[in-house]
């Protein structure tokens, strides 16, 4: 065997050379009884040593086994595989396994960009030394660290150690943990010798280092975070992603944090279509909303449903009760560490008092919320010391942040949580019901500075804050009823904004509210106020129909509020306004001025006695409309109308002088004011003026537009526009403009009869274009849409 080959000897030069003086000794002890001691204690240098083992055990380039054997003791494995000649894919291959990652995901879906920001940040390029992914229990952030684990790895460029610190409470546990994953058997200080082993490598590597949340718990928590962020100075080679429940925060290095949300309905419906193939489309999608697109919950009822449990039942039963449906996933099938309540019990115990109160007070809020919107739950709060109270909460995981919208949320699977806890814990059942108290309380008071708003040039300001509060708005609503002390507030604040409402809700949404308000109130035999809720619900139901016949529905309720407000000698009040000047609407409708113009004079006394200036212009809005009501047709047809010419012209007068001042001097560009001018363009159309029809009817879609958006009223201007243009010739545009009404009413409205009427409309447009078959096809799609419409009605 030949030991005496330069490039061997040159070898055993490099390899000596790299050896700390700590390795040194340690060989030298290996050596004890193969090398005689008499010479071990003469030796000095390293290559003293290799010849020694050259001469007693056959050390050669043909034999490196002795010195390669000593190298692994000794966890010098890089100088191990350098004798050797091992390429560092082949290390990368070995530490796949042993010690190392675990296998990919199966199944994971919607993590494309977060995976790929984090491969960016962990490439030999950037700048950045510590990655860190933090989230609730169950959002996978485990499963996108294994994932990028994975794509490194395929790129063949990095070395990649992955390490579980799951229930690791010391920072020897970690360093145990990582010489493992490196292949090295730890000495009697650890921490140095991973620290020395990483400083000492050339190749670019990333060390994983999953759940570190029990090692940011004090007093291991500035250990721990000493020894990253030396790492991260010192070792050059490598690179740290950390996944934890809690942020940790390094000033010394370049960083990079990745906040995880829940991932979106439609990435949910796809891993639970992907996790049980046979589940529906729909069935997906609704299990998706009702998981939260948490990854663990949808995986786990994943499960469920391979296990044969029917997927309608399942959300039923979250419908009924999603707390004890979510509780009912930690039962025996599911590891500790998997059962969501207990993982999410850890991270709330670990809060602070404050901490805790603070999240169960947030917990009230249905959505999104802003600093300054949850100050009112804190007032003992300055600014500062809440949005540091906010932070801490964002840092343990237990409450969400939004740097784009800069809004904070509760996500529903731990508001969740936080009801059952509340349910669990006597103590802290008097936080959330206060909370509960002040947030009903201030949504209802904002509910009545909007509607003061709204009836003024504020208007679209007060549309832009009520869309932003919705959810907040409604939940008080309901809520409140559930406390004595609020329900007659609740009660009296909706039906005195009933007009905004009406504007801003959906009807199902609007009659599925107050039709808790009519119940109560006939309930506890509160006759006023249950007159008072009739109104609002018939007031309702009339803003919602463009047909311009009376709708029974809406006749009843007015007919049985004007009964009782009578027996109540109730004849001042604004509701009782709204009643008197929308049933005689009603009855102008169906051509019984008789008793249609005293109601709507009286009407209008009663406003002008209250001083409701806007008021009174909208009951002579309604007077007006009394000299017209069965002349607009589905349709319209130039000669059809010529016979009302007279009633039409006295309508226009009417909202002329008594109406649109009042409504562009105080109200300026409003939803009331386009509804006035769309009904005075209707009326010039009639009259043959079509040039000021289609600039009444353009201003109002203008105005529609601006305050509303995408509305049922919007879509309104854009079919009557549409019909305006039809019966002047101009069919193309025409066309164009409905298709714009059919558009938003496919969104907001779905089948309901004024979409069918804008198919209609087309069909009669298409027809005139010379366009049959394509008119034959929106008439099919009526008829099929009409048969399909469900209107909502008041519960009797």
């Amino acid at each position: 065997m030949d030991s005496g080959n330069p490039a061997f000897l040159s070898l055993l030069l490099s390899i000596g050379h790299d050896l700390t003086e700590e390795d040194f000794e340690n060989l030298k002890f290996l050596c004890r009884g193969t090398v005689p001691a008499s010479r071990l204690e003469n030796i000095s240098r390293p290559r003293e040593l290799f010849l020694e083992i050259i001469h007693c055990c056959g050390l050669s380039e043909q034999n490196k086994s002795p010195l390669a054997s000593l190298l692994f003791h000794i966890a010098r494995h890089d100088l191990r595989n350098r004798l050797l000649g091992i390429e560092g894919g082949a290390i990368t291959r070995a530490f796949n396994y042993w010690g190392g990652i675990p296998c990919r995901v199966p199944n994971f879906v919607g993590r494309k960009g977060q995976c790929s920001a984090v491969v960016e940040k962990l490439d030999q390029s950037d700048y950045c030394r510590i990655v860190s992914i933090t989230g609730p229990p169950g959002f996978g952030k485990s499963a996108i660290a294994i994932q990028v684990g994975h794509e490194l790895i395929s790129q063949g460029k990095t070395n990649v150690y992955y390490v579980s610190l799951r229930d690791l409470r010391s920072l020897n546990g970690l360093v145990n943990s990582l010489l493992g994953a490196l292949q090295i058997i730890a000495s009697k200080e650890p921490i140095q010798q991973a620290k020395n082993y990483l400083q000492r490598l050339r190749k670019h590597s990333v060390i994983i280092l999953d759940n570190a949340e029990d090692l940011l718990i004090p007093p291991v928590k500035d250990k721990f975070c000493r020894f990253i962020e030396d790492l991260a100075e010192t070792a050059l080679s490598v690179k740290i992603l950390i996944t934890s429940r809690q942020s940790i925060t390094f000033f010394s290095v370049d960083t990079f944090s990745l906040c995880l949300d829940s991932l979106c309905p439609d990435h949910g419906r796809e891993l639970l279509m992907l996790l049980d193939p046979n589940v529906s489309e729909d069935d997906a999608k609704q299990l998706a909303c009702h998981c939260g697109g948490v990854p663990l919950v949808l995986r786990t009822t994943g499960a469920l449903l391979l296990k044969g449990v029917d997927a309608k039942a399942l959300i039923s039963e979250f419908e009924m009760s999603p707390v004890s449906t979510l509780k009912s996933f930690s039962l025996n099938s599911l590891s500790h560490e998997h059962q969501l309540f207990n993982c999410l019990g850890i991270c709330f115990d670990r809060l602070g008092a404050d901490q805790q109160v603070a999240l169960i007070s947030l917990a009230v809020f249905p959505t999104t919320f802003t600093a300054c919107d949850a100050q009112f739950l804190f007032r003992d709060h300055s600014k500062y010391n809440l949005q540091i109270l906010l932070q801490d909460l964002v840092d343990n995981s237990m409450l969400q942040f939004d740097f784009l919208s800069k809004q904070y949320y509760v996500h529903s699977i731990i508001q969740s949580f936080c009801l059952d806890r509340v349910s669990q814990e006597a103590s802290l059942s008097p936080t959330l019901e206060s909370a509960r108290k002040l947030f009903n309380i201030h949504y209802l008071m904002l509910l009545k500075e909007l509607y003061a708003l709204f009836l003024g040039k504020g208007c679209l300001k007060a549309t832009e804050k009520f869309l932003i509060n919705r959810r907040n708005i409604r939940q008080a609503l309901n809520s409140s009823l559930l406390d004595p002390e609020l329900e007659e507030m609740c009660i009296d604040t909706a039906t005195a904004v009933c007009p905004l409402l009406a504007k801003m809700l959906r009807k199902e949404k609007f009659l599925s509210v107050y039709g808790q308000f009519t119940a109560l109130c006939k309930a506890n035999g509160d006759k006023k106020r249950y007159s008072d809720c009739l109104t609002a619900e018939a007031f309702c139901i009339l803003s919602h129909c463009a047909c311009h016949l009376p709708c029974p529905s809406a006749v009843e309720g007015f007919k049985e509020a004007d009964n009782l407000q009578k027996g109540l000698g109730d004849d001042s009040s604004t509701m009782r306004a709204i009643c008197l000047s929308k049933l005689g609407r009603c009855h102008g409708q169906s051509k019984d001025l008789e008793q249609a113009i005293p109601l709507i004079k009286r009407a209008i006394e009663i406003r002008e006695n209250l001083k409701d200036e806007v008021f009174v212009a909208v009951g002579y809005k309604d007077l007006g409309g009394n000299f017209i009501y069965n002349v607009i047709t589905e349709l319209f047809i130039p000669n059809a109308a010529y016979a009302f010419n007279d009633a039409h012209k006295e309508a226009n007068e009417i909202r002329k002088e008594k109406s649109l001042p009042v409504y562009l001097d105080l109200l300026g560009d409003h939803p009331f004011t386009a509804t006035l001018m769309e009904d005075m363009g209707a009326s010039y159309l009639e009259l043959g003026d079509y040039d000021n029809s289609i600039k009444f009817i353009r201003e109002a879609l203008r105005m529609r537009k601006q305050s509303l958006g995408d509305h049922q009223e919007t879509a309104r201007s854009y079919h009557d526009l549409g019909m305006a243009l039809a019966v002047q010739g101009y069919f193309t545009e025409a066309l164009g403009v409905l298709r714009s009404a059919l558009a938003i009413q496919d969104k907001v409205l779905g089948n309901h009869q004024e979409t069918t009427r804008t198919h209609r409309q087309i069909a009669h447009v298409l027809k005139k274009l010379g366009r049959d078959k394509e008119a034959r096809t929106e008439e099919l799609m009526a008829h099929q849409r009409a048969l399909s419409i469900y209107e909502p009605q008041p519960e009797n």
